[in-house]
């Protein structure tokens, strides 16, 4: 079964509020998501549209994930790395919006320089009362002869909750469903990907 790390209450009610807040203002800057080598969108794959740059959050968003990745490298039974970049991007999943299964990991002429992504982590905020349904993470565990085909784990999702796996594991985005189609109601995360310092 796969193996997460649930943080609630990550960055606080009032971090939170006002991330939503820049969110909205910030709707048309948002672009569609790209994949990988593709270095354009796909949205047989990837349906969601994302903003690069977390403008003043930057900071408070980094910090807090620096303070938690000991705890969660612990937890997550990996072995003990040098951190080095973290990448934030924050996503909309607006209604009929999903992604398709895979890694984070990247492999081939997708390998960047900065380093291999360790753990991935996906930090919730969203209207409320809630006015989308689905959008749930579902990690997959790797298939192996003794599990060929292994339990998948649907997992929850709450404001201003963090949830952390390893990078390698294979996960994807359910469909999301958003009567309204209204930007405001979507379901809005925060990508975070802590890489580990470059082999020299």
């Amino acid at each position: 079964m796969p193996h997460a790390i649930c943080l609630s209450n990550f960055l606080g009610a009032e971090v939170c509020s006002k991330l939503l807040k820049f969110a909205n203002a910030s709707e048309g800057e948002f672009r569609p998501t790209d994949i990988g080598s593709l270095a354009k969108p796909n949205p047989n794959i990837r349906r969601s549209v994302c903003l690069d740059s977390i403008g003043r959050f930057v900071g408070v968003v980094d910090t807090r994930v620096q303070q938690v990745i000991p705890s969660l490298t612990n937890d997550l039974r990996l072995s003990k790395f040098e951190t080095g970049l973290i990448d934030l991007q924050m996503v909309s999943h607006g209604d009929g919006r999903s992604y398709t299964q895979r890694i984070d990991t990247f492999t081939g002429k997708d390998h960047p320089d900065k380093g291999d992504r360790v753990i991935s982590c996906v930090y919730y905020f969203f209207r409320e009362p809630k006015a989308f349904t689905g959008g749930e993470l579902r990690l997959h565990p790797l298939r192996t002869k003794a599990a060929p085909a292994p339990i998948t784990v649907d997992m929850p999702i709450a404001n201003d909750m963090l949830i952390a796996f390893s990078s390698w594991l294979p996960h994807e985005v359910l469909r999301v469903s958003s009567p309204t189609g209204e930007f405001p109601n979507a379901r809005f995360s925060i990508n975070c990907w802590v890489h580990q310092t470059p082999r020299k």
